[in-house]
């Protein structure tokens, strides 16, 4: 999902790609980054509720996990909100521009995950899974599909 209004300037990114064992296929991971100069403008919670809500819908995935600098601040407030909880830190895991960053990582449960007004326009979805739904071993990763903001 990428953000790109009225130019053809990317201003942000989302993916949530799956694993490639059958094993792990019912976890998902985030990847996102919104351009500096367009922080804090509302992007990056449209395109995490938009990959969240893309999730809810998708049958084999309980979970979406990330990872993210320690050094954001920010971005780590936007995924607390969304309910998103840290479940560890890697010490020293990056170095940018000479400067060491562990990663925090945080994980969702989606189905147990509601933000307020998730809670009043969604009903709980139903957890059959038919055996033609179920990923085979030779599938590649699932990627979301690219929307526009």
């Amino acid at each position: 999902m990428g953000l790109t209004p009225c130019t053809s300037h990317r201003l942000g990114y989302i993916d949530l790609v799956g694993g490639l064992l059958r094993s792990e296929l019912h976890r998902v991971n985030l990847g996102m980054g919104i351009d500096r100069s367009h922080r804090r403008q509302g992007g990056g919670t449209l395109l995490l509720e938009s990959a969240i809500e893309w999730a809810r819908n998708q049958p084999n995935i309980d979970w979406i996990d990330l990872g993210l600098f320690s050094d954001n601040p920010g971005a780590q407030a936007l995924y607390a909100r969304r309910g998103f909880r840290a479940i560890g830190r890697t010490a020293n895991r990056f170095r940018v521009d000479g400067q060491s960053l562990d990663e925090i990582l945080m994980t969702l449960n989606v189905l147990a995950a509601t933000s307020d007004c998730d809670s009043l326009m969604r009903l709980p979805r139903t957890r059959q899974r038919p055996s033609a739904m179920m990923a085979k071993p030779d599938v590649p990763a699932r990627r979301s599909p690219m929307t526009a903001w």
